[in-house]
This record gives structure tokens, sequence and C-alpha cells, in this order.
């Protein structure tokens, strides 16, 4: 097959990039992803629903296909019991990805994501980061990832782990790394976003940036502080919606605030899709280079489940689909899942 255009030639050509992901709440939306522990088992249990999905983001327009490995590390395997089939899970999901983006010309990225288990000034945590991104980095390599992506950090210190792990064990492959950032406007050991991005940036990483955790009123300001202290490309995957309007809605929601990214000019750009991205929503995202975000309709309850570590049971009405019911100390699905 011809070769690809790498990511760091296309930030150099001054393109921009989406990569379309969600994996996640996508496949729990579907029903194969259980909530609560979030672990990608669906890898080895129904490796036809990740296939079919990422051949879905393709044909919506993403350039990139992303291994779906978020969780996938071993902390989070051991919580449901199937640490032994950690690599199996790791390199199956990378072969995946790569058969089909090689199928269609795409970029295949590897994932590594929070760990959850990390804590500030815990040099034990950091060392259970250190070897949980480490093995994934390495099983990226082995899986052909073109490049990796490090995700959905609170910390700067966990972020900074990812980072060095990708430099010292990706051989080579550019690092996009992104801060989940809620409130106030800090990371949780206690670094300005902005600065935050900087370091990252300075410390290697090739694309920098924010993902989840705000939509675009709360998180373009934040981009536009880091525009003027980082150099390279910046990466925005916003989050939309308030989780009480259908997805029609939703999607004339995204239509009035679309244009505040354009007018925001962070130029260098790459732009993931996460939280329940569907295939309509990044066709969308292609055809007008704006962005796309938030359209799960359970969005703002589980932003205030992740402020308030409190545990949510969602109750769907059978009769209106697009209605949710909420209610508390309770992880279990209506259905019984």
């Amino acid at each position: 097959m011809p070769s690809v255009k790498g990511l760091r030639e296309r930030f150099r050509d001054g393109e921009s990039v989406i990569c379309a992901e969600g994996y996640m709440w996508e496949l729990e939306r579907r029903g194969f992803v259980r909530a609560g522990v979030f672990t990608p088992e669906v890898v080895l249990d129904y490796p036809e629903r990740v296939i079919s999905l990422h051949e879905e983001y393709v044909h919506a327009g993403s350039d990139v296909v992303e291994a779906y490995t978020y969780y996938g590390h071993r902390e989070k395997l051991k919580v449901i019991g199937r640490e032994c089939e950690l690599e199996t899970l790791n390199l199956n999901s990378l072969k995946m990805a790569r058969d089909v983006a090689n199928k269609h010309g795409k970029l295949m990225a590897g994932n590594l994501s929070n760990t959850t288990t990390f804590k500030p000034n815990d040099p034990e945590a950091a060392e259970i980061a250190r070897q949980a991104f480490k093995e994934q980095v390495e099983w990226a390599v082995k899986g052909g990832a073109d490049y990796m992506i490090a995700e959905t950090f609170n910390d700067l210190g966990e972020a900074i782990i990812a980072l060095e792990v990708i430099k010292k064990y990706g051989k080579g492959m550019p690092a996009v790394i992104t801060l989940a950032v809620y409130c106030p406007d800090r990371t949780t050991d206690d670094v300005p976003v902005p600065e935050a991005l900087r370091r990252l940036e300075e410390l290697g990483a090739d694309c920098v940036g924010l993902n989840c955790a705000r939509g675009p009123e709360t998180m373009l300001p934040l981009l536009k502080e880091a525009r003027k202290v980082c150099k390279g490309p910046l990466i925005r995957n916003l989050v939309l919606g308030n989780g009480k309007k259908d997805r029609a809605q939703t999607r004339s929601l995204a239509e009035e605030k679309m244009k505040m990214d354009a007018e925001d000019n962070l130029t260098k750009s790459s732009s993931n899709e996460c939280l329940g991205e569907t295939p309509r929503a990044i066709v969308s995202k292609k055809r007008r280079w704006r962005w796309v975000g938030h359209v799960c309709r359970r969005s703002q309850e589980l932003l205030i489940r992740r402020w308030a570590h409190h545990r949510w049971r969602v109750v769907e009405d059978r009769s209106r689909p697009t209605e949710v019911k909420i209610s508390c100390n309770c992880l279990q699905r209506a259905s019984g899942d």
C-alpha cells in the first residue's frame, strides 16, 4: 500500500487532523461496554463491534483510526479479573485498528489513558503508572502505531510520566498529550492550564491540549491563553450538551456554537472527537472543520458524577428513549447489567 503522510509532516505543512474517537461511550451506548468500570473487554468479546465502529468513523471522515485501549491497562483489568488477558487485549485492539487504517490509507494511533490510581507526591503510585504506560507503549510499537495519544489527565505529573514513557519506549513516535481540567483552571497538582501545556510541549509533546471536562465557552478561552505560550499544534476536544435535550436539539446547539471555534483562530490544530461521538457528528465535523462536541444524552449527569464522586443509576424510559431519569448510589443499569 502507498505510504501515509505522517502526523508531524501534516502539522509541518499546516494541515489539520481529525481523529474520531469516543469508543468507550459509543460502545457503552450500544450495550457492549459496562457503565461504571468502562473497561474495553469488548475488544476480546465482541471484536466485530469494534471493527465496525472503526469503519463507521473512517467513512464519516476521520483521518486517524485509534486503537481502543482506553482503560486497557493493568490496574483497570485487575478490577474485572482479566489482567491475564491484558497483552492479548492490547495487541488485538492495535491489530484491528492497523488493519482498518491500512485498508483506507489512514493513520493509526495507540492510546494511553489516566490510570485512576495516580496520586501526586506518591512515588509508588507514579511507578505503577510508569510501568502501566511502558507496557502499553511497547505493545503499540509492536502493533505498528503511527503515533500515541495520551489523554484525560487531571494531574500534570501523570501526563509528564506518560510523555516520558512515550519518548523513551515509543521508538520516535509522535506524542499527543491532553489534560482534562474541570474547575478551577488548574490541574489537580495546582498548575495553571496554559503553563501545564507549555511544559508538556517543552518536554517534547508534538501536540498538546484539552479533552472532555469542558464545553466551548470554558475550554476555548483556556486554549486562547495556551496559544500565547505554546508554539505547536493545539488539540481541543470539547464537551457539548447539558444532558437535558434530545439529540436533535443537541445538534442544533452544536450549530449555534460551532462559530466559536472558527472565530478563535487556534491555528496549527488537531481535533479529537470523544464522549459518545456518533458517525453522523463526525461527518458534520469533516464538512465544516470547526468542532463537534458531546452528543451523549447523559453528559451533565456524568460530569456531576465525576465532580461529586457519586455513583448514579441511569434508568431509561423506554417509551421516550431520549429522556433519562437519574437515581443515586447504584451502579447497575435498569436492565440489570
